[in-house]
């Protein structure tokens, strides 16, 4: 009897765990890139400002600036330690696309966001919100 509600118990801790885990969105989005000239050949290195825009469809749903150190154009960025993401963010935006700007140059065409481990808790565990197909 005993050991069948600690049972319950972590049954309903792990749950609950779970539930929280999936329903907010993760800290940071890690982004790689580079940056090179017109002709095709990588930056110096050196500081650049840039503007990361998510969009889901048309709209921008979120926007950061960074300063990014480069080396032979190759740079790094941690999206969401600047202007975090809001919980729930990923589940209520679920068709994104990501351009980038550097400085006050033209903005660049926006790439589809691909979702990795954070999608997969919530498609195994079907707490992404309604309308989540799932992979």
């Amino acid at each position: 009897m005993i050991r069948s509600r600690i049972l319950a118990i972590l049954s309903s801790l792990l749950c609950a765990a779970i539930t929280t885990a999936a329903t907010l969105s993760p800290a940071t989005m890690s982004y790689q890139g580079l940056l090179t000239n017109p002709t095709g050949a990588p930056l110096a290195g050196g500081s650049y400002s840039v503007i990361f825009r998510l969009y889901n469809g048309s709209s921008v749903v979120w926007t950061e600036t960074q300063t990014v150190a480069t080396k032979s154009g190759l740079f790094s960025a941690a999206l969401g330690s600047v202007t975090p993401f809001a919980n729930n963010f990923f589940a209520q935006n679920q068709s994104l696309s990501l351009s980038v700007q550097v400085g006050s140059g033209t903005e660049f065409a926006k790439s589809a966001v691909g979702f990795g481990a954070f999608a997969g808790i919530c498609e195994c565990y079907g707490f992404c919100g309604e309308g989540w197909s799932g992979g």
